[in-house]
């Protein structure tokens, strides 16, 4: 009955069961204090009058006694107010009383994840400067909580997010249960970001990291190689600024930028929107057939 079910209150519980918070309310009630004595275990049941630098035992005959070592106390219950894991509580109002279906929705903290790009460089006479490139999607996930087959979507784009709360903006990131078996990421426009689904269920487990395909490998992609020469290294002066310094411009930049540059276009063998992250390049050595770090660059 949605039209007459609401949530009235809820609260997070998180007062979580411990030693000390365990002794701390049996203080005044009998315990079960287990001593090694010799190859045996003795157990002797008293009131716990204190916790603080060992057991204090409040024995029959009201005289006290300090236990500094045991093997063991043994409780007769667990206190109320103590919780095992954290807890969400909601206070439901309900005109239909039994059992209901219901779907929540929350952000949590915790989980973000970026792109890396894998290219292969490679030159030949007849097709000129190529590129392999492979992309894939890195998760993590120190939510505290794991996701058990559930479905995935990447938001790129720098979502806003409150600083107080989150102290740098994030790629956003939602999983929920499915159970088609489709395959690999599918792109569409999603308000002004990209959105990328996965059209598989996914296991995203608390403090682990995941990478994932983004799309397979697009061999033989057209690329030029540039050379770029930038002879003042240095920030440009003030708009309307006189220059009267005689030596500008004599140390200057000595070195020559390499670029790669390729179309991301279907006919060039690519086509989707690339997500903000690094790029790295790898050339191929003929002489042994291993792949050799040439340079790596970020895009956004």
């Amino acid at each position: 009955d949605p039209a007459g079910t609401r949530v009235v209150e809820q609260s997070f519980e998180f007062d979580l069961t411990s030693t000390a918070k365990l002794l701390s309310r049996y203080l005044d009630r009998e315990v079960t204090v287990e001593q090694p004595r010799g190859h045996r275990v003795e157990a002797c049941t008293r009131t716990l009058v204190g916790t603080q630098g060992g057991l204090t035992l409040r024995l029959g005959d009201g005289s006290v006694r300090v236990v500094e070592g045991h093997s063991g106390i043994r409780l007769p219950s667990l206190p109320g107010g103590l919780i095992s894991k954290p807890t969400l509580v909601w206070d439901l109002e309900a005109r239909v009383a039994g059992t209901h279906q219901a779907r929540f929705a929350y952000q949590t903290q915790g989980m973000t994840w970026w792109a890396d790009y894998n290219l292969t460089q490679s030159d030949a006479q007849s097709t000129g400067c190529r590129l392999d490139v492979g992309a894939w999607v890195t998760l993590v996930n120190q939510s505290g909580a794991s996701y058990r087959d559930a479905r995935l979507k990447l938001i790129a784009g720098d979502v806003q997010r409150l600083q107080k709360l989150h102290p740098a903006p994030q790629p956003a990131m939602a999983a929920r249960a499915m159970l088609d078996r489709a395959e690999g990421f599918a792109e569409k426009a999603f308000f002004e970001y990209h959105l990328y689904t996965l059209g598989r269920p996914t296991t995203l487990a608390d403090n682990s990291t995941k990478q994932i395909e983004l799309f397979p490998t697009a061999p033989g992609v057209q690329c030029e190689k540039a050379l770029v020469y930038q002879g003042q290294a240095m920030a440009i002066p003030l708009h309307g600024a006189p220059m009267s310094d005689r030596a500008f411009g004599v140390q200057s930049n000595r070195k020559v930028d390499v670029y790669l540059r390729f179309r991301n276009t279907r006919a060039n063998g690519l086509g989707m929107p690339l997500p903000a992250g690094r790029m790295r390049v790898s050339r191929l050595d003929p002489a042994d057939q291993s792949l050799e770090f040439i340079g790596e660059d970020a895009i956004d």
